[in-house]
């Protein structure tokens, strides 16, 4: 018998009776140095605060791990408030915007905090930024100081001007405005003395959003380029030690030219003009995979689900394995839910060979780790999942499974994912041998370069594939680029910096 009025205030109370509850709940998001930091600052770290609490909590009361709240989930949730049932399935039909039975992580933040933009975006893409952050603060004090942002862009405005990137149409503008002089670009990103974690991810807000680059997206480039930034630090200091001497001043020449390309490659990422070309139907997202996941985890459980007597196999091996999340808007691997699919063949020491049915996983992040997937229809949930992936994407998946969720992928791997995406029916027999030549004349091209020494011509075929076999590693996405640049698949912002050198 409330009247709209009542009701409504009684949400909003009830609102930030929760939010108090999910801060509290969440202390453990608490920084160091919150009671130091100025009012505005506070407020932006309330911001992410609150975003992370209420992600987390979100994800803790969702006990099946399937990525919603169901009105069960729910009545445990706000019970603890003290809240009645017939309250609860008053706020379960508001909170269920799409009136699908169920309420999404994104349902639930914008009934509970509407209007959170801004901590929401410094959620999704705090963590993306951060390694950048640390590899900037190199005393570790938690935050960048006007020396430290200065060597720094020292470093990297003169990485880019060695290696022939200097022209203002190469690299886009960015926060950190590596054509402008370093102590002005330090203003600019708000900084008199020393600059916050908050302060610094405040500062790219409006260029990822121009830009539309993806969590994802920018999380793989950021991460690289604070590698690439932390070797050449080391570097230096190994020069300076007298540890690299001028006839080995290739190493330091070479870490410099890695620094130059993940500048550039971090640059255009976040070039809205880039993205602004880009048919709407190219940008189709993918996601990185949530921390814990990872395909040898996803191997393992399998050899304990299916164990082999090993005194009647002479070897086996995954013929193949992919992993790929499920659907929705969000860009928060977390927020999905992970399947995998495992094929494996064994070779027994009678001389036959037998190649095993598929095996179906699902990852389950409430229990932190894979868990085989039940029920008779696992095969179609994940065929399912398969075709609503665009080529692109889904190639991209097989790629990032081999590599295990790294950077790098060696060439075995590389052919394995190439004759899976054959079998699953994204590529065919002969854009598989296309690829694979590609690739292979652009490493014949580099040892010809870089040989010390000539190599015989009835030795070089069998000297290159060797040095694959043994030694080549590549990023997913170049091999992307490879298959953009030869016109089999479309291309995506995630790794259209690559193709100049594909």
């Amino acid at each position: 018998g409330k009247s709209p009025d009542s009701l409504f205030r009684a949400i909003g109370h009830m609102r930030k009776c929760l939010t108090v509850f999910f801060i509290c709940f969440r202390l453990d998001f608490m920084p160091r140095d919150l009671w130091n930091l100025t009012h505005g600052q506070k407020l932006a770290c309330a911001n992410v605060l609150l975003a992370k609490a209420m992600r987390a909590t979100f994800r803790d009361f969702d006990s099946d791990g399937n990525g919603v709240l169901s009105c069960d989930e729910l009545n445990r949730l706000l019970g603890k408030l003290g809240l009645s049932k017939s309250d609860i399935s008053e706020i379960f039909s508001e909170a269920d915007v799409n009136k699908n039975g169920v309420v999404e992580i994104d349902e639930f933040l914008n009934w509970l905090y509407p209007g959170n933009s801004d901590g929401s975006l410094l959620f999704d893409y705090g963590d993306a930024l951060r390694p950048l952050f640390d590899a900037i603060d190199l005393k570790k004090t938690g935050v960048i100081t006007r020396e430290e942002f200065v060597e720094v862009h020292s470093i990297l405005a003169g990485a880019l001007r060695l290696n022939a990137v200097e022209d203002e149409k190469s690299h886009a503008a960015t926060p950190l405005d590596l054509r402008d002089d370093p102590t002005s670009a330090f203003s600019k990103l708000g900084g008199s003395r020393e600059i916050s974690f908050a302060q610094f991810s405040k500062a790219f807000k409006d260029p990822i959003r121009r830009s539309g680059i993806s969590a994802e997206q920018l999380a793989e480039t950021v991460k690289q380029l604070a590698k690439s930034l932390k070797e050449v630090f080391c570097g230096i200091k190994r020069a300076e030690a007298g540890e690299i001497s001028d006839n080995d001043s290739f190493i330091l020449a070479g870490l410099i030219a890695d620094l130059a390309e993940s500048t550039k490659e971090f640059q255009e990422a976040l070039d809205s003009s880039r993205a602004a070309t880009l048919d709407a139907s190219v940008r189709t997202k993918w996601l990185r995979a949530p921390e814990r996941l990872t395909a040898v985890d996803l191997k393992t459980l399998h050899m304990r689900c299916q164990p082999l007597n090993m005194r009647m196999v002479d070897e086996f091996d995954f013929q193949h394995v992919l992993c790929v999340p499920s659907e929705g808007e969000s860009e928060d691997p977390e927020d999905h839910v992970w399947f995998g699919e495992v094929w494996r063949k064994v070779r027994y020491k009678n001389g036959i060979e037998r190649l095993e049915e598929a095996h179906y996983y699902t990852f389950n992040r409430n229990k932190k780790g894979w868990r085989p997937m039940a029920g008779d229809d696992a095969a179609k949930v994940f065929l399912d999942v398969l075709k609503r992936l665009a080529p692109e994407i889904g190639m991209f998946y097989i790629l990032r499974t081999n590599a295990n969720f790294t950077l790098e992928i060696s060439w075995k791997d590389v052919v394995r994912s190439l004759y899976t995406a054959v079998d699953i029916g994204w590529l065919t027999a002969e854009q598989r041998l296309q690829i694979s030549n590609h690739i292979e004349q652009k490493v014949h091209e580099n040892i010809t370069k870089t040989a010390q020494e000539p190599i015989p011509p009835e030795r070089f075929d069998h000297e290159v594939m060797e040095y694959m076999d043994a030694n080549f590693v590549i990023r997913p996405r170049m091999v992307m680029a490879v298959i953009t640049k030869l016109g089999i698949m479309q291309s995506s912002p995630t790794w259209s910096m690559f193709l100049k050198d594909a």
